[in-house]
């Protein structure tokens, strides 16, 4: 086309509807491939932040049986509320300020006990976090039928095999909202094949509150002080042969 100028001029051609629509067909499979590789990374990323977490709750624990002759803390100190829990007499090491006696029962938790999971349950009371913590302790190693006294602990240097024994990790909280063991049990950690009773669901097995919260896995840490991943399948495995991992 000739301009009166004798300039030359070309016609711009646009996307055709079919062009337009291949290219949102490649957006969306590419889309449907990064997505899931998204939420594994950031399911990756909540597991080694509970991971951490664990780690955290060992070593208060540790600094807690310097305290007190090797001994672990009790399940529960005291008949009336608010009670002095495990998780509560060792509040103050998490915190790192022993001398906050406020830190020293159940009416406080810290951070560090709630599982990055799960995200519906750290809002509310108790410290100005919530009630649904994630972690609960190896009730087994205080008792080998499980049973929850007042006052009940064990002397840490008498055990053997401690990077093999179970201490405590992920508790009965689900990942799904209002999902959550009674508030009595939530400081325990079960076999996965127990039935626990719930608040909202009834009961359920430890394995299905768990299933969901680290890929049917759990976090553990352990005697010695260390934490790491274990397959759910893998624990009750061990239960139900020689429960070595759960009994002294």
């Amino acid at each position: 086309m000739k301009k009166e100028n004798g300039g030359t001029c070309s016609v711009k051609k646009g996307f055709t509807l079919i062009e337009l629509l291949v290219v949102i067909a490649i957006i969306a499979v590419l889309a449907g491939m990064l997505l899931p590789a998204l939420s594994q990374a950031r399911e990756r990323a909540y597991s080694l932040s509970c991971l951490n977490n664990e780690k955290s709750i060992a070593s208060s624990i540790n600094m807690y049986l310097s305290d007190n002759d090797d001994w672990l803390p009790v399940w529960q100190q005291g008949t009336s509320s608010p009670y002095q829990r495990w998780y509560s007499l060792v509040n103050c090491y998490l915190s790192g300020d022993i001398n906050r006696t406020e830190f020293n029962t159940e009416n406080f938790i810290n951070k560090s006990m709630f599982c990055p999971a799960i995200k519906w349950g750290i809002d509310g009371s108790y410290g100005g976090v919530g009630q649904y913590y994630g972690y609960g302790i190896n009730i087994y190693l205080y008792h080998p039928n499980g049973w929850v006294d007042l006052d009940l602990s064990t002397k840490v240097s008498k055990l053997k095999n401690t990077s093999t024994l179970i201490l405590g990790g992920d508790n009965g909280v689900s990942k799904s909202p209002g999902v959550a063991v009674r508030w009595s049990g939530r400081p325990a950690l079960y076999f996965p094949g127990e039935t626990i009773s719930t608040v909202s669901s009834g009961n359920m097995t430890d394995w299905t509150l768990n299933k969901e919260k680290h890929r049917n896995t759990k976090n553990l840490f352990w005697v010695d002080g260390h934490a790491s991943n274990m397959k759910i399948a893998e624990m009750q495995a061990n239960w139900e042969d020689t429960k070595s991992m759960w009994r002294p």
